[in-house]
C-alpha cells in the first residue's frame, strides 16, 4: 500500500525543486525534475510534449521575460498527477 502522505511530500519536494530551477532559468535542472517532460499550459492553449518541446517553451519564456518568476499559490494532489496554481511575474524584454 502506498503511503499517500509520503508520496505527497515527495511530490511537493520535486515541485519546489522544479519551480526553483525555473526561477533560476536553469533548463537542465528543471528538466531533471520530470519523469517524462510535458507541459500543459491550459490558459494559453499550449501543449509541449517531450524534452525538446519543454526546453523550447521555457527558453522562449526566459527570453521574453528575463526576470521570470513563478509563485506557487496552491496545489492539488490526485492519484497520478499534481496540479499547481500560481502566478507568473516578470517584465517583457525590450
Amino acid at each position: 500500500m502506498i503511503d499517500t502522505t509520503m508520496l505527497a511530500t515527495r511530490r511537493d519536494e520535486v515541485i519546489a525543486e522544479h519551480i526553483a530551477a525555473e526561477c533560476g532559468h536553469d533548463l537542465d535542472r528543471a528538466l531533471a525534475t520530470f519523469h517524462s517532460a510535458h507541459y500543459h499550459v491550459f490558459p494559453l492553449g499550449i501543449d509541449a510534449p517531450g524534452e525538446d518541446a519543454v526546453r523550447g517553451l521555457l527558453d522562449a519564456v526566459f527570453t521574453a521575460f528575463p526576470d521570470f518568476e513563478f509563485v506557487a499559490e496552491r496545489s492539488y494532489h490526485a492519484e497520478d498527477a499534481v496540479v499547481v496554481e500560481g502566478r507568473i511575474k516578470g517584465h517583457a524584454a525590450r
